[in-house]
């Protein structure tokens, strides 16, 4: 029973995810470039929900580095594509059944989200969300005085994984909407040790879970032996690249990444190939200092970008990631393995490109690879 473990969602999701309405490019292709501030005129109608949240600390300052620190109440809520670039926001809250008070004094702009430093956590507020100056609702959200008794949600992480003899911590994680159904979810890392920075053989491999915020246990993605477990290593992303209100996931994979629906990366033949060095008395070196053995650590073979369905963890997209090692690629003139395989991760809106992913390494030899969303 050693590999469960409790994760506590400490007000993960205030984070407030943006979202697209562009078809997602095959590994090959492109969309057409769309200038985000060609609109300026109302809201679209959409279906899309902007998954608004409250997060609440109900103890900020009882145990210092086990709470948040801040007695306001956030607010968060998602901005959508379709929205104009101009748009600004007004935010309303009515408690306990009595009338409605407009909370913002000028228009909320450049952001999606309000500190309210006034809740009564006692009675149940109802927050309601408009584009300045109208009176149509966007989106709203009821916070009992219930809901605000617990900072954090307790959630008993799946058991099944692929060696039970070892202990899957949770690591990193982000939310994200994965269902569209205007709540939430967590995808998790679980890493069976941290190889940052470290040589030597290790065994097991770097998973990532997703669940809703009730625990359920939505899916599972193993990385497999040719993508070495990390923290530097590893990163993903959540986003919902294709704007269909849905968040997929992005993360780096390899020969042996078995997704969500089961489906595993193969070479031509079928075949899983291995490609972590073996020797344990290589020695190697990584930013500058000596390692006592490379074993464990991969130089070849192939690596993508992969983007899976965040409700169901399938593949729907690849592409390739900038080639490991070898002649005529950036990595041979890398000093230190380390500069290669330490990489990090973002997607940023670049105005007439739309969305691009972006893995990059940040040491010595930065090389990064720019992936059209």
């Amino acid at each position: 029973m050693k590999h469960l473990r409790y994760l506590s969602a400490m007000a993960l999701a205030a984070l407030v995810l943006a979202c697209t309405d562009e078809a997602m490019p095959t590994p090959s292709g492109g969309t057409d470039a769309v200038d985000p501030g060609e609109n300026t005129e109302a809201i679209v109608p959409t279906t899309i929900s902007r998954a608004m949240w409250v997060s609440y600390d109900p103890a900020p300052r009882s145990t210092k580095g086990h709470t948040s620190g801040f007695k306001s109440a956030l607010i968060s809520w998602r901005l959508l594509r379709t929205d104009p670039s101009t748009i600004a926001f007004d935010i309303y809250k009515r408690e306990n059944g009595g009338s409605e008070v407009k909370l913002n004094t000028s228009p909320i702009s450049h952001a999606t989200c309000w500190s309210d430093a006034n809740v009564n956590a006692t009675v149940t507020n109802i927050y309601r969300v408009t584009q300045s100056g109208s009176n149509e609702t966007l989106c709203e959200y009821e916070f009992t005085a219930e809901m605000a008794k617990t900072f954090h949600r307790a959630i008993r992480l799946n058991a099944t994984v692929p060696n039970a003899a070892l202990v899957y911590e949770a690591n990193d994680a982000q939310v994200g909407d994965v269902d569209g159904d205007g709540e939430m979810e967590i995808i998790l890392k679980r890493q069976p040790y941290d190889g940052a920075n470290q040589g030597g053989w290790r065994e097991g491999t770097t998973l990532l879970e997703a669940y809703k915020l009730d625990g359920t246990f939505l899916w599972q993605i193993d990385m497999g032996v040719n993508i070495r477990s990390g923290s530097h290593y590893t990163s993903f992303v959540v986003y919902d690249f294709n704007g269909d209100g849905k968040c997929e996931v992005a993360l780096r994979t390899s020969e042996g990444t078995r997704f969500g629906d089961g489906k595993q990366i193969t070479d031509a033949s079928g075949k899983v190939n291995d490609y972590r060095l073996t020797d344990p008395n290589g020695k190697g070196w990584y930013s500058g200092r000596s390692l006592y053995s490379t074993a464990g650590l991969i130089f070849d073979g192939p690596e993508y970008i992969s983007v899976v369905n965040g409700a169901t963890g399938a593949e729907i997209s690849r592409t390739n990631n900038i080639p490991r090692g070898g002649t005529g690629t950036n990595w041979e003139r890398a000093k230190y393995w380390h500069e290669y395989w330490g990489m990090i991760t973002a997607t940023e809106w670049i105005v007439s490109l739309s969305e691009w992913l972006i893995w990059m390494g940040y040491l010595a030899m930065a090389y990064g690879r720019l992936t059209p969303a």
